[in-house]
């Protein structure tokens, strides 16, 4: 009955981990559909410098928990970084210039990949810069593609998906 049970807990953290990419994939996806591609791709280069400032600030160390006990925890952490994120996010807005082609079918499947792309740098930077775990756990499957040595490489996928998707 152990076996079964299990099996079934599996199959339903799988179940529920996909539910919740493709409902952040959603969200980005649509964000870069009716916003632009610059501000999404202003968002996907902005993960980078706010991690390194977030990392940095001797201050924020002493206000967060490296190993969050509840989700009050977890919740500053995550303001903490949007206090960050969002001035990164504005300033990068300013840089980084983009648009979509006139393609219907183009512009759908380049906002899916973006979105895609932003939601890997979402479930990577919770893993290795704010720990979410009391928030939502992600199953062990996913624990191992995004922990590890894996993630130098999931730094770069996003830089090859932009320069893929330059124009």
């Amino acid at each position: 009955m152990g076996i079964v049970q299990d099996v079934v807990k599996g199959v339903l953290s799988f179940s529920s981990d996909i539910v919740i990419v493709a409902l952040l994939t959603a969200i980005f996806a649509a964000y870069a559909l009716f916003l632009g591609k610059d501000r999404v791709v202003s968002l996907i280069l902005s993960f980078y410098p706010s991690v390194l400032i977030f990392k940095a600030l001797p201050y924020f160390k002493k206000l967060i928990v490296l190993n969050p006990s509840n989700f009050q925890d977890a919740l500053i952490q995550v303001i903490l970084f949007l206090i960050i994120f969002v001035p990164v996010n504005y300033v990068m807005l300013h840089i980084v210039s983009g648009e979509f082609s006139f393609s219907r079918v183009k512009k759908v499947f380049e906002a899916g990949i973006l979105g895609l792309t932003a939601t890997s740098l979402t479930i990577l930077f919770s893993y290795h810069v704010i720990n979410l775990q009391k928030m939502y756990n992600f199953s062990s499957g996913i624990d191992n593609l995004f922990t590890g040595t894996m993630f130098f490489w999931w730094l770069l996928i996003p830089f090859g998906v932009l320069l893929f998707l330059r124009k």
